[in-house]
């Protein structure tokens, strides 16, 4: 049987979090993007991380109470939790930052016009 923990995000206290904002890529500039691709030749890729919320690291210290019935050799009554889960209100946010700064590392460029738009130039293609 498998066993969930639940971060009720509903409950989380306002200091365990600064932004909660996490843009999305807008229509108009997937269209604008696709036409130009073609019209170019170019070849486009795109990814989709699985469970992405839950590799982004914690910028605030937040922590579990452990779950009736779950008993361990540990002597505290709480676990201090590394990443970020899904239901709490800044993990879009904190997904974003860990996606951003790992493009920005690969030397891919954020968009001006729409910060979820990254393009790479190598060898003056892009």
């Amino acid at each position: 049987m498998e066993k969930f923990l639940i971060r009720q995000g509903f409950n989380q206290s306002p200091t365990d979090y600064d932004e909660v904002f996490a843009p999305s890529l807008k229509a108009t500039t997937l269209r604008a993007a696709l036409v130009w691709a073609a019209k170019m030749k170019y070849r486009i890729n795109h990814l989709d991380v699985e469970t992405a919320y839950l590799l982004a690291p914690l910028q605030h210290a937040i922590y579990l109470k452990k779950p009736l019935g779950y008993n361990t050799d540990e002597k505290t009554d709480c676990w201090k939790l590394k990443k970020s889960l899904y239901g709490l209100k800044q993990s879009g946010y904190e997904w974003n930052q860990c996606i951003v700064n790992e493009l920005t590392r690969l030397g891919f460029v954020a968009g001006m016009a729409d910060p979820c738009l990254f393009r790479k130039e190598s060898d003056g293609e892009i």
